[in-house]
C-alpha cells in the first residue's frame, strides 16, 4: 500500500500542469531527434548526442502514440518519477523506515517536480539510480548491475554514483559489489567510446564556481536540509547509504569539472534520493516519539511544514517562463509577423530547432541557408550551404538568442549571414521572447524600388 501511495503521489505531482505551452530548447532537441525515423536517428547518434541515445529511443516509442508532442515527450519523465519514488520507499523500508515518509519526500521535492515535467533524461536517470539503491540494500546484485548500467546509458555522469555506492557496497559484500559495479562499467564502455569524441557538445560549459555549489545545495534541498540533518545522528544502514549518495556525486562532478567542465546540476539530480532518504528517516524518528494513534498525522504534518515553503516554487516550475527560453513564443510571433515569401536565417544554425519543434508556424518561411535537413544529414540542426553561396531574399527574419555571444556566431556561414545583413539590409524592429530575439531585415535595393514605384 505504501508503494502505491508514493507512486500515485509522484505521478500526480508530475502531471499537475504538465502542459506549460512551450518546449524549451533542450526539449525541442528531444522532439526533433526522437521524432526522426529510426534509421535517421541512429545516423544522428553516430555523429552527435550518443550520450542520450537510449533516452531518445524511449521517447521515439512514446511519440508513436497520438497526442500533443509537448505532453508525450514528458510522459517518460512523469512515469520515471513515480518509479523512483516507489524504489525510494522500498529502500527505506529495507533499512528500517516506514518507506512512506521517504517516498513522499522524494515525490514532493520541488526540484523533483521540475524534472518530472521535462522532456529530458534526468528523471529517468533518477529512477535507475533509485532502483540501484533498492537493489544494493536488498543485495540483489544482478538488479544492481542492470540498474547502474541503465542509469549510465541514460547519462554517463551517472557512473559517479559508484563513488557513493562504494561505502555501503564494501560494508555489505565488497566482492559482489565490486563484481557487479565492474560489470556495469564494462557494459558502458562501448557508449563511452562512441560518446567521448562527441564531447565538443559540452565545450560551452565553464568550470563551476562556489556560487554554483551554493545554488546546487539550495536548489536541491532548500531549508529541508535542516530536517534531514537529525537523521545523520542516527546510525545504521540508512546513514551509510543516504549520506554518500547525497554528497559524493555532486562533490565529484564539481571537482572534476575544474579540470574539464562537465557540470550541470541536472547531471547529479539523483543526489536528491539520498536527501529524501534522510528526510524520511527524520520524519520516521518523530513519529516514533508520538503515540501510535497520531503517528500518521504527525508524519504528514511534519512533511507539510517542511515542504509548505516550497509551494511557490512548485507553482513557478509549471509556468512557461520557468525554463531558460520559450520557443513557442518565438513561433507564435513568426506566425503573426511573417508574410508569404519571407525568408529566415538562424544565428547560429542550432536555433533552427525552434522551427523543428513548431513547424506549422514556420511553414510559410523559406530557410535559405539550409542545404540538408538534420534528419538527412545526421546532425542536430542540418547542414548549411557554403558561406559564399548564401543568398538571402528581400525580406529576411533572423532568429537568435536575445543577446548572442560573438563566439557562438563564428562559423563561416554565420559570419557571412551577418555581413550580408549589415551591408545590404535595413534593420527593422526587434521582437523579444524569453531567451530569443527575432528581427526583420529588408534589402535596401528593394526599399528603393518600392519608393520609386509609389
Amino acid at each position: 500500500m505504501t508503494r502505491v501511495v508514493v507512486f500515485v503521489m509522484a505521478v500526480a505531482m508530475g502531471t499537475w500542469g504538465l502542459d506549460r505551452g512551450s518546449m524549451w530548447q533542450d526539449e525541442a532537441t528531444t522532439f526533433a531527434l526522437a521524432s526522426r525515423p529510426l534509421g535517421d536517428l541512429f545516423s544522428t547518434l553516430g555523429n552527435v548526442d550518443a550520450v542520450h541515445g537510449l533516452y531518445y529511443l524511449i521517447v521515439h516509442v512514446v511519440l508513436q502514440f497520438p497526442g500533443d508532442p509537448e505532453i508525450l515527450i514528458r510522459l517518460p519523465s512523469v512515469l520515471a518519477t513515480g518509479l523512483a519514488a516507489l524504489a525510494v520507499a522500498g529502500a527505506a523500508r529495507l533499512m528500517g523506515g516506514s518507506g512512506l515518509a521517504a517516498g513522499a519526500a522524494y515525490a514532493l521535492l520541488p526540484v523533483v517536480s521540475h524534472y518530472a515535467q521535462e522532456g529530458r533524461s534526468p528523471a529517468l536517470v533518477c529512477a535507475a539510480v533509485a532502483w540501484a539503491v533498492y537493489a544494493l540494500v536488498r543485495r540483489s546484485w544482478v538488479m544492481y548491475a542492470v540498474a547502474v548500467t541503465v542509469a549510465a546509458h541514460l547519462n554517463l555522469t551517472a557512473l559517479l554514483v559508484l563513488a557513493a555506492f562504494a561505502v555501503p557496497g564494501l560494508l555489505i559484500d565488497w566482492r559482489r559489489w565490486l563484481a557487479a559495479s565492474t560489470a556495469a562499467v564494462a557494459a558502458t564502455v562501448p557508449l563511452i567510446l562512441i560518446a567521448y569524441p562527441q564531447s565538443a557538445q559540452v565545450a560551452r560549459l565553464a568550470p563551476p564556481t562556489w556560487a554554483d555549489a551554493g545554488d546546487l545545495v539550495t536548489g536541491f534541498a532548500g531549508w529541508t536540509l535542516a530536517l534531514a540533518l537529525p537523521a545523520l545522528l542516527r546510525g545504521g544502514p540508512l546513514r551509510v547509504v543516504a549520506l554518500p549518495l547525497a554528497v559524493a556525486p555532486p562533490a565529484l562532478l564539481l571537482l572534476l569539472s575544474q579540470l574539464k567542465p562537465y557540470y550541470e546540476e541536472r547531471y547529479v539530480l539523483y543526489a536528491v534520493i539520498g536527501l529524501a532518504l534522510l528526510i524520511g528517516s527524520a520524519v520516521d524518528g518523530l513519529t516514533r516519539l508520538a503515540r501510535p494513534a497520531v503517528a500518521v498525522p504527525v508524519a504528514a504534518a511534519t512533511l507539510a511544514v517542511a515542504l509548505l515553503p516550497a509551494l511557490p516554487a512548485q507553482a513557478e516550475t509549471r509556468r512557461p517562463d520557468s525554463r531558460r527560453d520559450d520557443p513557442a513564443a518565438v513561433a507564435k510571433l513568426m506566425s503573426q509577423l511573417a508574410l508569404p515569401g519571407d525568408t529566415v536565417v538562424y544565428l547560429p544554425s542550432i536555433r533552427r530547432l525552434v522551427a523543428e519543434a513548431y513547424p506549422a508556424q514556420f511553414a510559410g518561411l523559406r530557410d535559405v541557408a539550409l542545404m540538408e535537413s538534420g534528419a538527412a544529414s545526421g546532425t542536430l540542426a542540418g547542414r548549411e550551404v557554403p558561406a559564399h553561396e548564401i543568398r538571402l531574399g528581400d525580406r529576411v527574419w533572423t532568429v537568435s538568442r536575445g543577446y548572442p555571444r560573438p563566439e557562438d556566431l563564428d562559423s563561416p556561414q554565420d559570419q557571412a549571414k551577418q555581413l550580408i545583413l549589415r551591408y545590404h539590409y535595413k534593420k527593422g524592429p526587434i521582437y523579444r521572447a524569453l531567451g530569443y530575439a527575432i528581427r526583420l531585415h529588408v534589402r535596401r535595393e528593394a526599399l528603393k524600388h518600392h519608393a520609386l514605384t509609389q
